[in-house]
Formats: structure tokens, C-alpha cells, sequence
């Protein structure tokens, strides 16, 4: 037994974790068989210990298989810590990275490779397990107060769009994000001339303030084959064209919550 399991008293729960861990996976992500280098974090809850042990942390990422889903990657760190670490009651696994995912556009009517920034963490709480789906799309808004005032004449600009979802069971993540490509208009890696006034044009047909993003966008996903318990956080930042600052809408709703306005309407 080493110092960290020395017995503190009184005692107050901490948390631990190792950060910013490199890893490479070949994971299956949206259809595909991904090779990916992932920032993970691993953090793990200690009460009546002096210190967690933090070679066991990453022992625990070793031993997930470098080729697997996330979701089976986090449930093998999580089990390794719940059979080798003392008195942890929480721990969570959080994998960060930077992928892409093949999608039909609407824009260039070919397949094109859309980069996404994704973030998907597995915790365990009390024998709760919950899984966190989260992913950032580079999009593009044009605005309806310029078209109101002027006609076709307005502004764009360029924005990340973000969504996360909560649920006690894995999802479909490959759903979830080309249901979200379909509702924005992505900002695409190249555009001939053709293709980039269908962009604008569309975009501009189709004007849109960040709340009328992140509305539509919940609006949605809650059409989607999803738990009513599952929360779903959506964010839509504007990177301004004519201001020196970024707007940001953002809110978090139960799925159940959404379904139910929907009805009312």
C-alpha cells in the first residue's frame, strides 16, 4: 500500500485527473473505421485517501484496445479503475478529437469530408452510467435584419454550431451529426465559383439569427429515435462579420421538454 492510501480524516471528496493524455486509436466513428490521435482525460473521485494513484489511471488507458467504438473504450477504463482503484464512487473518461465525416451536399450534390471537432465522455456515478455526445460544425448564417431593411442585400458570417447529448444509453452518433448537417448550412473545405453562389445564395434565401439556429436545431433532434430523459445542450457562436465580438445563443432542454411544445402547436 502506498502513501495515497494512507486513511484522512476528516475527509472531503476530491476529484483527480490526468489530462491531455495523447492517444492513437483506430476507432468505427459515423460508419467508418477512423485513425484518430485523442486528447483523453481520465478523472476519478477519492474520499478518506490521501491521493489517487495515478499510475493506475494510466494502466486504465492502456488497457483499452487501441481498436474499438468510444463507447466500448470507456466502459474498459472505467471498469479497470472500478476493479483497481480504491474508494472511487465517480470516475469519467473524456476523448477529444478531430475527425471527419463523409456527407452528401446539398451544395455541390457530391460527397464531401466535413470537419468535425468531437468530444465524447462515459461517467459513472453511483452505478449511473451516462454517456455526453458532443460535436462542433463550421457554418455559415446570413443576416434577416439586413434582408428586411434592404432586400436581397445583407451580411454573412462564418459560426460553430454545437451540440451535446446526455443520455443513460449509447446513441447513434452518425445520425445525430448528419441530422445536424441537414439543418445548417456547413462551410465546405472547397467551393468552385459555381458552387459557392448556391452557397450564398441558399444562405441568404434562408436568413437566420443564432436563436433561430439553435431552436431549429433542438426542433429537430427531438424527432430523432432518442430517450425523453436525455438532455441536449445546443450552441450557436456567431463569429461577426460587422462587430468586434462574438454572439453566442445557447440552451439545454430534456428531450421530453421539446416534444411536448412541439405537440402544442
Amino acid at each position: 500500500m502506498g502513501l495515497q492510501e494512507e486513511r484522512i480524516e476528516p475527509s472531503l471528496p476530491v476529484n483527480v485527473s490526468i489530462r491531455n493524455v495523447k492517444k492513437t486509436f483506430s476507432i468505427l466513428f459515423a460508419g467508418e473505421k477512423k485513425q484518430i490521435t485523442a486528447d483523453v482525460t481520465i478523472t476519478v473521485s477519492i474520499n478518506g485517501i490521501r491521493g489517487a494513484h495515478i499510475s493506475r489511471l494510466v494502466e486504465a488507458l492502456r488497457s483499452a484496445s487501441s481498436e474499438d467504438t468510444l463507447e466500448n473504450i470507456g466502459k474498459k477504463i472505467i471498469s479497470y479503475l472500478e476493479n483497481n482503484h480504491p474508494v472511487s464512487n465517480y470516475i469519467r473518461v473524456r476523448i477529444k478529437f478531430t475527425t471527419t465525416i463523409a456527407y452528401h451536399s446539398a451544395i455541390t450534390d457530391s460527397i464531401e469530408e466535413f470537419p468535425i471537432n468531437v468530444v465524447f465522455s462515459m461517467e459513472k456515478k453511483e452505478n449511473i452510467q451516462t454517456y455526453h455526445y458532443e460535436f462542433t460544425l463550421s457554418t455559415m448564417t446570413a443576416c434577416p435584419n439586413m434582408i428586411a431593411l434592404n432586400g436581397k442585400l445583407t451580411h454573412t458570417q462564418r459560426g460553430l454550431t454545437s451540440i451535446i447529448v446526455e443520455t443513460k444509453q449509447p446513441i447513434n452518433f452518425e445520425k445525430l451529426i448528419k441530422k445536424c448537417l441537414s439543418i445548417v448550412f456547413p462551410t465546405h473545405p472547397l467551393l468552385k465559383i459555381s458552387h459557392e453562389k448556391k452557397l450564398v445564395k441558399a444562405v441568404c434565401e434562408s436568413p437566420a439569427f443564432s436563436e433561430d439556429i439553435i431552436r431549429k436545431v433542438a426542433y429537430e433532434i427531438a424527432k430523432l429515435p432518442l430517450p425523453d430523459d436525455a438532455i441536449i445542450q445546443v450552441r450557436h457562436t456567431s463569429q461577426e462579420s460587422i462587430h468586434p465580438f462574438d454572439i453566442v445563443a445557447e440552451g439545454h432542454w430534456y428531450l421530453k421538454e421539446i416534444r411536448e411544445k412541439i405537440e402544442k402547436r
